[in-house]
């Protein structure tokens, strides 16, 4: 009685699943059996545990929950606890497929964890298991590419091709196995000099021979041979995806600086998705840099059409200028992929031996764990891009008690906007090879990388502290320091950014985005944008007399959706000092939504940039209630593109200071005033300023009173502001309608100077 109940409690956590059965005929094996895989495909081991115990302790269905139980350890990587569970199975039936399956899996993983002679019996053992499962049944699960895997860790290189090659054409419906197919190939040429690779990839007289000879061609340089093999691939049938050729392709032109063909190629590869492999490859590619939240979302997608729009959407959002032709974030990370293959590819093991954070402070997320290319700088730079210094260290490969201090790189990347300054620790624990991974420190708590903390010094004033050996502070310090790796580390593995290139001139863009009623239930946005001479001035050169440049604002919905963009391109005339702006507007129609606004200005005859983007509500107004737009600020115009009012030619200002010897000119609409029984309408409107840290000492600097017979106005008024003192004011602007007797307010943040 008690393992039924045990049974039926163990079901009823089942109901959010949708399978669990609510009566007590349900608390079968085969049922137990079903709701345990389901949940370790979901990820709770722990659950699916409990439940293949539940099944081995009732009788019935012994085996299968033992299988079921192999499985739980082997995706806990508990590979030791795995292999005992199939020794079990083999001992009562030795012909068992599925445990010589998993065993020889888990002899495979035991053998990288070992060296020298031990490692060799391990995977002989392993080979044992696969052959024996082959023997029966070459078809069981993906076993020749489980068997291949093998081989590539023993880097018998056309073996593991040959067993790969043959799973993919017995199963073709096994993704994984294709895939993996792919990542063979690529650690082949990884690890094998450029001419014996072509030699044989040659000799092989098939796509996937031809076609990593075209990336072999690639990663040496020779871009218009490996070109010219994959437009050949895509003007003929080919066995391999046409994603394989388009996402080779756009690596070869982003090597060239071809943003647009690279661009070009990069799309075409992911609108004609129409197979599994297809997506996977595309999928491939940009694993390294994907959320959890996105991984999750992906890995839920079943139809092509689906995964097309979740890669569009992937590198939308992540677009710095959305209204430019060249996503520059897809553009950037072209660039990084292959700059990484040149410095950070480790196809080797990633073993508790090697890891410097032997306590385990660093989290990392499950998109972590999808690289199997490259070294943890390889994933930092990948997200992050290139460190803004990089500081190293040689180790001391003598030893101090039972250990010694690794070669340690220390990567910072210095505060920017909202971002603080962060440092990356890496270290070569116990391998000579390219496998540099994160720690939380220069060094272990207990056995510091005293070079380290000296270069790292004039950075962070602990490190410093810590040099001067002050043991009554040094565990605080560490302790500090360990928090902040982790949190550093955790932000970077979690996210992804855009930086440009070294050398370009970055400035800020001054602006302002006002709303107003429009017809049809739409706002009209006003966009005020100033660009500053000097910084392109700077970047042009003293000599240059003009630069063009291109600006662009785009529209995006917050899933990244493009909703409306514009470009304008300039020519503008740079005055000899540099001084001044060039003011300029974007009127953009919009329905009332959460949305992303971005404007760039970007110099195209010179290395300048400067953007910003902004989330905000796109007010709505539609309805009768009583309303007023955004208070806008205007600057007098003396030429160029203006507006007049009140006879005053005027522009949108996009700035947030005002010279207190020249008027401002504030402009508002009110909308909806209540009319009496003869059609007429009235209003008051007050002007005041008040200082930021004294928002009670109000001065009045305007009050006008309007009489008229339409219910809308546009409400426009200069105001003197010379006897006001130098400081940060709020500008408000109060309204009251004199019919409803009801006020409404807006207001702008002001710095005024003398």
């Amino acid at each position: 009685m008690r393992i039924c109940r045990l049974t039926f409690l163990l079901l009823l956590c089942t109901l959010p699943l949708g399978a669990a059965p609510t009566d007590s005929s349900a608390a079968s094996p085969d049922s137990l059996l079903r709701i345990a895989h389901r949940y370790l495909s979901r990820g709770s081991a722990d659950t699916a545990r409990a439940l293949f115990e539940t099944v081995l302790s009732a009788g019935p269905g012994i085996g299968q929950a033992r299988l079921g139980l192999v499985q739980v350890a082997i995706k806990e990587e508990d590979w030791g606890e795995a292999l005992d569970l199939c020794e079990d199975i083999l001992e009562e039936t030795p012909r068992d497929p599925a445990a010589h399956y998993y065993a020889g899996i888990c002899e495979r993983e035991l053998g990288t964890q070992r060296a020298g002679p031990m490692r060799k019996i391990a995977w002989g053992r392993s080979q044992d298991h696969f052959e024996a499962v082959i023997a029966g049944d070459s078809l069981f699960k993906d076993v020749l590419y489980q068997f291949a895997r093998l081989k590539e860790y023993e880097e018998e290189w056309p073996e593991a091709i040959a067993l790969a090659s043959r799973q993919v054409l017995l199963r073709p419906e096994q993704v994984e196995a294709q895939v993996g197919l792919f990542h063979i190939y690529r650690h082949y040429i990884a690890e094998t000099h450029p001419d014996e690779a072509l030699n044989w990839l040659l000799s092989q007289e098939n796509d996937y021979g031809r076609y990593f000879t075209a990336e072999v061609l690639r990663r040496t340089r020779r871009f218009t041979k490996a070109e010219s093999i994959q437009l050949q691939f895509l003007r003929h049938r080919s066995t391999l995806p046409v994603q394989a050729h388009y996402i080779a392709l756009a690596r070869i032109y982003a090597s060239q600086n071809d943003e647009a063909r690279a661009q070009l190629c990069y799309w075409k590869g992911v609108d004609s998705i129409a197979t599994w492999l297809g997506g996977a490859l595309i999928f491939e590619d940009l694993k390294y840099i994907v959320s959890n939240k996105e991984l999750e979302q992906y890995t839920s997608l079943s139809s092509d059409r689906n995964k097309i729009a979740f890669f569009h959407r992937f590198w939308e959002v992540r677009d710095p200028m959305p209204a430019a032709a060249i996503n520059y974030r897809l553009m950037e990370h072209i660039r990084r992929y292959v700059a990484a293959e040149a410095e950070f590819e480790y196809y080797g093991f990633r073993t508790g031996f090697s890891n410097p954070d032997r306590t385990k402070v660093l989290k990392q997320p499950k998109a972590f764990f999808l690289n199997r290319e490259f070294n943890d700088q390889g994933l930092i730079f990948l997200r992050q891009g290139p460190p803004d210094k990089i500081e190293r260290t040689m180790g001391n490969m003598s030893s101090f008690g039972p250990t010694s201090i690794d070669p340690h790189q220390a990567w910072l990347y210095y505060a920017s906007g909202d971002e603080p300054q962060r440092i990356f620790h890496f270290a070569r624990h116990n391998t000579a090879a390219n496998n540099w991974r994160l720690s939380p420190l220069p060094g272990e708590p207990d056995l510091l990388d005293r070079d380290m903390l000296e270069n790292l010094a004039m950075y962070d004033s602990r490190y410093f502290r810590l040099q001067q050996g002050n043991a009554l502070e040094a565990t605080k310090l560490v302790s500090d320091l360990e928090l902040d790796g982790e949190q550093a580390v955790a932000a970077a593995l979690t996210t992804d950014r855009h930086v440009w290139n070294k050398g370009t001139t970055e400035f800020s863009v001054p602006h302002a985005v006002d709303a107003f009623r429009s017809s049809r239930g739409r706002t009209l946005l006003d966009v005020s944008y100033a660009i500053p001479f000097s910084p392109l001035r700077e970047a042009a050169g003293s000599a240059e007399m003009k630069v063009m440049v291109e600006a662009g604002i785009s529209t995006t919905a917050l899933d990244g959706r493009m909703l409306g963009s514009k470009l304008d391109t300039l020519d503008l005339m740079l005055p000899p000092d540099g001084k001044g702006s060039y003011i300029g507007l974007f009127r953009q129609l919009a329905v009332p939504d959460s949305v992303r606004l971005t404007v760039h200005v970007r110099a195209l005859t010179a290395p300048a940039l400067g953007s910003w983007t902004q989330q905000l509500r796109i007010p709505s107004f539609v309805g009768r209630d009583f309303m007023l737009s955004d208070l806008q600020l205007l600057l007098p115009a003396s030429s160029g593109p203006s507006i007049e009012i009140d006879g005053i030619k005027v522009v949108q200002s996009p700035f947030k200071t005002y010279p207190s010897e020249k008027p401002l000119f504030a402009y508002l609409q009110v909308y909806n005033l209540v009319k009496d029984l003869q059609g007429n309408a009235g209003y008051s409107v007050q002007y005041a300023l008040a200082p930021t840290d004294k928002p009670d000492e109000r001065i009045l600097l305007a009050e006008v009173k309007r009489d008229l017979n339409d219910d809308s106005r546009a409400e426009f008024r200069s105001l003197d502001i010379k006897a006001i003192d130098a400081g940060t004011y709020t500008l408000t602007v109060s309204v009251t309608d004199k019919k409803r007797v009801q006020t409404l307010t807006r207001s702008r943040e002001i710095e005024i100077t003398n």
